[in-house]
């Protein structure tokens, strides 16, 4: 056997027992973090706790506006807590600590939703949509106080008059990335919002819990089709033998003088405002699409299919003597779940490059073709 191959042993067994070091030393300090803070006291894991690590000018904040007819703020702290009293949504009264150098939620014993879900003050309050803009642009701006749950909602009561007993009530809410990514987030947020409707729906279906009525009706995004290795032992060994030299690259790569990631941003986020569409027609045409060629679609394939589509047809009215390329490649959030569940709060999600076909005019066709790759990356 030749000594490299002996060296190559050697450091895969040296990484593989400081594997088995760490996890040993996270399993000790979770013991003596439970036994301090409690027995609701939870480690954060690695995919949750990396967005910790932020700058002055780019806070790890995923923000939410929501449009809702004659919502007080009372009511939306009655929906609200409906919810996260339920032991799946705990991390919304938990805090964060950090415990012998390892990150934990623990009980916030201070908790009030008072202080987590408030009413904008008339001397505040935005009254035309540019004014809007600039209000959600600053609050969108403002960092979060680690001692308390990594959220908060502001509720701008009566924002617009409709009609006669109609107003516009805008929601805002706030998450750390922390807590959770946009997936599990947003469907909370939609049962939340769910319509009479849709709760006499929950209450007559057949599920055994509360949460499986609620997802029953919801509209949640796909899972991937997770394939379990033939051989997982040599998949570990094969990521042992990769980490080795991606670590020595993140060790010793130059500087990154990416503008983006720099002191040079000013930190201020700016909001506007699109037109609106309508989520009914949009799920509509993704059910008749999936009736029509026997495949589940869903409302990502249909939006993301015709932005693809729009791009074509923009492309042609420029008409700059150069025909619209066959795709553009984009980073795209995939929901990285198997199972059909609702979303845990936390962060399970991957940024594959994904190719949004930019061939056709044809919306149904660039929709197909946009199903065909986000299947192939969910199956890989």
């Amino acid at each position: 056997m030749s000594t490299p191959l002996y060296i190559l042993f050697a450091v895969c067994a040296l990484v593989a027992l400081t594997g088995i070091y760490l996890k040993r030393r996270v399993e000790s300090i979770t013991v003596e973090a439970i036994a301090r803070y409690g027995p609701e006291t939870e480690y954060i894991p690695a995919r949750d706790n990396m967005w910790k690590i932020e700058g002055d000018t780019n806070k790890c904040i995923i923000s939410a506006v929501m449009v809702v007819e004659n919502l007080t703020t009372e009511t939306m702290k009655k929906e609200f807590m409906a919810s996260v009293n339920q032991d799946h949504y705990r991390r919304f009264k938990q805090r964060y600590v950090s415990y012998k150098g390892l990150p934990f939620f623990i009980k916030d014993k201070d908790f009030d939703v008072n202080v987590m879900i408030r009413r904008c003050d008339d001397a505040n309050k935005p009254t035309n949509e540019a004014e809007l803009n600039l209000y959600l642009g600053r609050e969108c701006s403002l960092a979060m106080p680690f001692d308390r749950p990594l959220w908060n909602i502001t509720v701008i009561e009566d924002y617009q008059k409709k009609s006669a007993g109609v107003s516009e009530t805008i929601v805002l809410f706030k998450i750390h990335h922390t807590v959770g990514d946009g997936i599990s987030l947003g469907t909370m947020m939609f049962n939340i919002l769910n319509t009479e409707q849709q709760m006499k729906q929950i209450e007559e279906s057949n599920s055994d819990t509360i949460l499986e009525k609620t997802l029953a009706v919801s509209e949640s995004s796909s899972q991937v089709q997770k394939k379990p290795p033939a051989n997982p032992w040599l998949v570990h060994a094969m990521t042992t033998v990769m980490f080795i030299p991606t670590l020595l690259q993140i060790i010793f790569k130059p500087k990154d003088d990416n503008f983006f990631k720099s002191s040079n941003l000013e930190g201020k986020k700016v909001v506007a405002m699109s037109h609106t569409y309508d989520l009914d027609k949009v799920k509509a045409i993704k059910n008749k699409l999936s009736t029509k060629f026997n495949g589940k679609m869903t409302i990502n394939d249909v939006l993301m299919g015709n932005f693809g589509c729009a791009l074509n047809r923009v492309w042609s009215k420029l008409d700059v003597g150069v025909k619209a390329p066959k795709e553009i490649t984009v980073v795209m959030p995939i929901n990285m779940r198997s199972d059909d569940k609702v979303p845990a709060i936390e962060n399970r999600w991957a940024q594959p490059l994904v190719k949004i076909p930019t061939h056709t005019s044809d919306p149904i066709e660039s929709a197909l073709t946009m199903k065909k790759e986000i299947d192939a990356l969910k199956k890989s």
